[in-house]
């Protein structure tokens, strides 16, 4: 999503690799990346942990360009205590039914730039202003994105619960790390940095070297033991669409875990004996 959102604006995204522990884009290859006609570096919070936010900021502060987040995955995520999209200029969250927080669909804009805010209304209403009279002019060209009350009354529902869902998450998340670090399995499991505060928007683990590749261990799991799991994230250098586009070096990383991260199930109602038959079954399926 993040990229299409590139290519909407008639720009060029270039690619850069992101870290095996965190899968956030790492500052060092990122600040290869950059060259004369960049306006921007548009960072992903991965899966509730926050990227190395202050070394972007610095960075493209040195360059004299823009952060835009992409916080979709990072609603309660904080990094060094601080909430994710906290007095930033342009933070996207989303509010899709797989999120901690959901308004069924849609997403919003975070910022603390009132030019900013003001286009970003404008532009979500087909473009429309109302002048000092208030009449109606239609200043750019819009989109129509209004969010409806009905959805809007969901994410009120939901947003009062965002904090014992978080907490439930990250109780979730610690019982998995306990039981998949006692099975010895070959995986890694889910960092969480001195500096952050994860969400779990999504418990993402990557398979190591002597054990099958994801499609298989997907596959095994959901024929022979009725789980349904996903792959982690994807390379966008592997996908059909982005054929072609522009990286920084071999991309070497995020093709790795294209084929080795798998997301394990994670919801509210999942217990503690359906999450040790979940490793068991993982344990079974790593084997055939």
């Amino acid at each position: 999503a993040t990229a299409n959102v590139v290519i909407r604006a008639i720009s060029t995204p270039v690619l850069v690799d992101v870290r095996e522990d965190t899968f956030a884009i790492r500052p060092s290859e990122t600040a290869k990346a950059l060259g004369k006609k960049t306006s921007a570096i548009m960072p992903v919070h991965p899966f509730g942990h926050p990227f190395e936010t202050d070394e972007l900021y610095e960075l493209a502060s040195r360059k004299g360009i823009e952060v835009i987040e992409d916080a979709a995955t990072a609603i309660g995520t904080k990094y060094k205590g601080k909430l994710v999209g906290a007095s930033r200029r342009a933070v996207c969250f989303s509010f899709h039914p797989r999120k901690l927080l959901t308004t069924a669909e849609g997403g919003c804009l975070v910022t603390d730039d009132k030019a900013v805010y003001e286009r970003a209304v404008a532009l979500r209403n087909h473009g429309q202003v109302a002048d000092k009279r208030g009449r109606i002019k239609f200043r750019y060209n819009g989109l129509n994105h209004r969010m409806s009350d009905v959805h809007a009354a969901i994410g009120i529902a939901q947003l009062k619960k965002t904090d014992s869902i978080i907490s439930s998450r990250r109780r979730q998340a610690e019982l998995y790390n306990e039981i998949l670090g006692s099975s010895k399995l070959d995986i890694q499991l889910p960092l969480e940095e001195e500096w952050a505060y994860h969400t779990y928007q999504s418990y993402v683990i990557v398979l190591g070297k002597s054990l099958p590749t994801n499609d298989r261990i997907i596959r095994v799991l959901k024929e022979r033991f009725r789980i349904e799991t996903q792959v982690g994230t994807y390379s966008l250098s592997l996908q059909p669409s982005f054929r072609g586009t522009l990286s920084v070096g071999t991309l070497r990383t995020s093709r790795l875990l294209y084929r080795r991260s798998l997301t394990l199930p994670l919801f509210e109602s999942l217990s503690e004996e359906d999450q040790v038959y979940i490793v068991e079954s993982l344990a079974s399926a790593s084997r055939l």
